[in-house]
């Protein structure tokens, strides 16, 4: 999970970067360094990065709560041995996550 997520922190990077390159050459021109300039693009993909992942946490869970609860997601009995598809999950789960 933890790969998954610095290879998508880099393609964001990349992307924010390829995006606004007439405004890195404006603050170079205007006498930014690289270290300010290289935090601003850090912190700008964390934020990005920290978002997708607090939302991504809260859907999956909300769906995982809404399965063990509701019994949405139906399984042909014919080719499985469960009508339904079983979800179990305890709070020892949700501190792993």
């Amino acid at each position: 999970m933890l790969v998954v997520a610095m290879i998508n922190l880099v393609t964001v990077l990349l992307i924010l970067i390829l995006e606004r390159t007439r405004m890195i050459g404006t603050l170079k021109a205007l006498g930014m360094k690289n270290g300010p300039l290289k935090k601003i693009f850090l912190m700008h993909g964390f934020q990005i990065l920290s978002r997708g992942l607090i939302w991504g946490n809260i859907i999956g869970i909300l769906v995982c709560l809404v399965q063990q609860f509701g019994k949405i997601i139906k399984l042909n009995e014919a080719d499985y041995y469960l009508s339904v598809a079983p979800i179990i999950s305890s709070c020892q789960d949700l501190i792993h996550i």
